[in-house]
């Protein structure tokens, strides 16, 4: 019987993830800001066309650090698949900002929905080619949130 080996891609070694979060009532910005850390430019292939990142790259935890799921989700197969390339200098970085909602059923993104309990707080991380962002906290406290 033949066995599959699985294929395991290494961490990009030159890549280094920050995540920020501006709260504003009921909105929430998400800033992914990804930095070239070598001495050589590196190319950074991203595009959320299918909404994958708030699905796939968002990492949700609660306090006792278990992970919380999305409840619904959507990848959303876009007309025109072609990948985003950027080449970053050395030092330099790329921002992409996902834009959320807080409502009573949680943090809500057009691909995804996050059940949170408005009694909690959360932080948040963001993963990509195998890096993970900085945590950052996010309060779901029911005086914050709308409908």
């Amino acid at each position: 019987m033949a066995t599959t080996i699985p294929i395991i891609k290494a961490p990009a070694a030159w890549l280094e993830i920050s995540l920020s979060c501006q709260r504003l009532g009921h909105y929430l910005g998400l800033t992914i800001t990804f930095t070239n850390t070598h001495n050589t430019n590196q190319e950074l292939v991203f595009s959320n066309q299918a909404r994958k990142a708030e699905l796939l790259g968002l990492l949700v935890f609660n306090e006792e650090s278990k992970r919380i799921m999305p409840v619904h989700n959507l990848i959303v197969k876009p007309i025109d698949s072609a990948l985003e390339k950027h080449v970053l200098a050395p030092g330099a970085a790329f921002s992409y900002q996902l834009a959320g909602t807080m409502t009573k059923d949680g943090l809500v993104f057009p691909g995804a929905i996050f059940a949170l309990n408005p009694e909690e707080n959360y932080h948040l991380r963001f993963r990509y080619a195998g890096k993970e962002s900085n945590a950052v906290p996010l309060n779901a406290s029911h005086n914050l949130l709308i409908g």
